[in-house]
C-alpha cells in the first residue's frame, strides 16, 4: 500500500533545501499535510594515493560541537558536469590519485563506494 503525493508547495527555501508541504492521499483514502524536506545535489570527491590513504578535512560542526574528518564535498551548483569539473584541481595534487567524484547523499555512501572501487 502506498501513499500518493497528490501536490507539493515550498514554504521555505535556501541554497541548501527546500521545506515543502505536501497533500498525500493514505490507501484509505484520508489526506493529510506531510513535511517534506527537499535537499540540493551534492558531490563528494574521494582523492587516494598509492599507499591507499584518503584526502579528509578535519572540520567543526557547530550544531553537535564536535570536531570530525569528513570528504571534501559540497551542493552541486547548476548542472553536475560543471560540478564535477572544480574537482579537476585534485588530480594535480602530487602522489594523489583522483579517483573519481561520488554523487552521494551521504558521506557514508561514498566511503562504500570508495571500497567497491579500490577493493573490487
Amino acid at each position: 500500500m502506498q501513499w500518493t503525493n497528490l501536490s507539493e508547495q515550498t514554504v521555505y527555501k535556501n541554497r541548501w533545501f527546500d521545506v515543502n508541504l505536501a497533500d498525500v492521499e493514505l490507501p484509505d483514502g484520508r489526506h493529510l499535510d506531510h513535511f517534506v524536506i527537499r535537499l540540493r545535489p551534492v558531490a563528494a570527491a574521494t582523492a587516494v594515493n598509492d599507499a591507499n590513504e584518503v584526502l579528509l578535512l578535519w572540520r567543526h560542526r557547530f550544531i553537535t560541537g564536535s570536531w570530525g574528518w569528513e570528504l571534501p564535498a559540497g551542493v552541486v551548483e547548476g548542472d553536475f558536469e560543471s560540478s564535477r569539473r572544480a574537482w579537476v584541481p585534485l588530480k594535480q595534487v602530487p602522489d594523489m590519485i583522483a579517483r573519481g567524484e561520488v554523487p552521494a547523499a551521504t558521506m557514508a555512501a561514498g566511503l562504500l563506494l570508495l571500497r567497491h572501487l579500490r577493493l573490487g
